[in-house]
C-alpha cells in the first residue's frame, strides 16, 4: 500500500481513503470528503519541529 506523503492529512493512494493518516496535521474529514476540514496539529507535528531545529541532533 502507497500513501503520498506531505505536511497534512492525505487520502491513501492505493484504496482513496483517509482511513489512514500520513502528515503532521490531522484534517477533520471522512472517507466521503465530509467534514468541517479543520486542521489539527498532531503530535508529529511538535517531534518534527525540535528535530529540523535541532539539525537532526533530537531524535527523541
Amino acid at each position: 500500500m502507497f500513501a503520498a506523503l506531505g505536511a497534512i492529512d492525505l487520502v491513501s493512494l492505493s484504496t482513496g481513503e483517509y482511513k489512514k493518516r500520513y502528515g503532521y496535521v490531522y484534517v477533520e474529514c471522512d472517507n466521503e470528503g465530509n467534514g468541517p476540514m479543520a486542521r489539527h496539529k498532531k503530535d508529529s507535528f511538535a517531534w518534527y519541529a525540535r528535530c529540523i531545529a535541532s539539525n537532526g541532533v533530537d531524535l527523541g
